[in-house]
């Protein structure tokens, strides 16, 4: 028989595993294809059915997203395994002289989906 405390965490596994099972996002980011900037912009355009003009920068996907939200209010968006994009990053960071950290693209998407009322997971 396991520890009780074994017992709690196949529990939370399992929990977790439903959970997942269950999860259907509006639009899933393919994290295996995001690995720095241009590549989100990217696959954002093409999840997101972004306009010809969108202009890959962080003003014009507030924008983008703002529209976005005005169609689908409450949406969900998923970036799919970010560790590709997050190995990226501390690789520059690491290799880099400024040793200072900007606000990195999920930062960036956290605070516009919250600012339009949409949903944000990794």
């Amino acid at each position: 028989m396991l520890p009780k405390l074994s017992r709690n965490i196949w529990e939370l596994v399992r929990k977790q595993k439903q959970m997942s099972n269950s999860f259907q996002p509006d639009y899933t980011l393919n994290g295996d294809v995001i690995v720095d900037e241009a590549s989100f912009y990217t696959e954002i355009t093409r999840v997101c059915n972004f306009p010809g003009y969108f202009g890959r920068n962080p003003d014009a996907l507030n924008e983008c997203l703002g529209d976005l939200a005005q169609e689908h209010p409450g949406a969900q968006i998923w970036w799919a395994n970010v560790h590709p994009y997050l190995a990226t990053i501390a690789a520059r960071h690491q290799a880099s002289q400024d040793k200072t950290i900007k606000k990195n693209l999920l930062e960036h998407m956290k605070e516009i989906c919250d600012g339009h009322g949409l949903k944000f997971y990794t």
